[in-house]
């Protein structure tokens, strides 16, 4: 069976949702990964009530949930539950020969993310390759914005004559600088690996013709003085902190370390955050053998 009829029941077994994709290594095979390798399948629902949702869905599939992770939605208002990255997460979850881990956002909260960045969680997660399940216009709109957002910035860090395969590889690292998980629990290889495993996914992605990139094969010429006119189009968040740090927005170093500067601090925030509210929703039996598959890769 495909993965995409795989997720599709899968999400037809929930309650309805706005918008689902399937994702990562189990949906867009890595390049370390082997036939021994069976990674959760991840999935992301966009539903209009958060908590609405998970209640219905503590009826309807009550071995979802650990014993802590149904207190904490019995008992915590829709703003709790979200923690600071708009989203709760669930893993673990067995349905037949298939392991999944399923995140849940509030439409608001997900268009908001990849319009402004002022959250990079799942802003991150979505210029990489998804599987389509179930979509809208208006969802199709932001997760386009995003990724012209992410190309723009990821050319920033690359030399003026690059390759697709690095513009890739820094496109894709955006969602990792500053993050714990890339020194101590993830294959340092990681970003890489995505790329080599999904190169035609991401050429698909970013086929699109953009007036500061002039493509020749695999080969880019980037149009540095073009480049700069399209820094107004940045993601709002993004934009006012390059204004608020006294960015000189006519030079690449100064626009590049502002940027390393702002996603660190964001992506490494939303990791602890990330960490803190896994081990409420999902406790500490559910959460250990997933941080234990990470640190397997890195030391594999």
């Amino acid at each position: 069976m495909g993965k995409k009829k795989i997720i599709t029941e899968f999400t037809n077994h929930r309650p309805p949702a706005i918008g689902s994709f399937g994702y990562g290594s189990a949906v867009f095979k890595q390049e370390s990964y082997t036939s021994k390798d069976h990674p959760q399948i991840d999935v992301i629902f966009i539903v209009e009530d958060l908590k609405k949702w998970h209640q219905l869905n503590m009826q309807e599939n009550p071995h979802d949930y650990s014993l802590l992770g149904k207190i904490h939605i019995n008992r915590s208002s829709c703003t709790k539950l979200k923690g600071p990255n708009k989203i709760t997460y669930y893993s673990q979850i067995k349905e037949g020969p298939n392991m999944f881990k399923y995140g849940v956002i509030e439409i608001t909260d997900f268009l908001s993310s990849l319009d402004t960045w002022s959250n990079f969680f799942i802003a991150g997660r979505f210029q990489k390759p998804i599987l389509e399940i179930k979509t809208t216009e208006k969802i199709e709109d932001s997760i386009h914005h995003n990724r012209e957002s992410a190309i723009l910035v990821a050319s920033l860090f690359c030399d003026e004559i690059t390759t697709k395969k690095d513009l890739f590889i820094s496109l894709c690292g955006l969602s990792y600088l500053g993050t714990l998980r890339m020194s101590i629990a993830e294959n340092p290889n990681k970003v890489r690996n995505i790329v080599e495993g999904s190169y035609h996914y991401l050429t698909e992605l970013y086929h699109g013709k953009r007036d500061y990139l002039l493509f020749d094969g695999d080969d880019i010429l980037i149009n540095r003085e073009k480049q700069l006119t399209k820094l107004n189009t940045l993601p709002s968040a993004l934009l006012k902190y390059l204004e608020t740090s006294n960015t000189d927005l006519t030079d690449i170093e100064s626009i590049k370390t502002s940027i390393i500067a702002y996603l660190s601090k964001t992506n490494r925030r939303e990791e602890i955050a990330q960490i803190i509210e896994g081990l409420k929703t999902n406790g500490i039996i559910r959460s250990t053998p997933y941080v234990a598959s990470k640190l397997s890769k890195r030391f594999k």
